[in-house]
């Protein structure tokens, strides 16, 4: 498949990541900027 060349180069072989871990490296692999992630406010109107 496509994407096992970015799994294999952001997996930890010693364990689990964090959820900021894992989305800081595959942003590091994929010369991303880290963006905060996007939130539904409860009530609009």
């Amino acid at each position: 498949p496509k994407w096992v060349h970015g799994k294999r180069n952001v997996v930890e072989t010693n364990g689990l990541l964090t959820a900021k871990q894992l989305a800081e490296r595959v942003c590091a692999y994929y010369g991303a900027s880290y963006e905060s992630h996007l939130f539904i406010p409860e009530k609009v109107a």
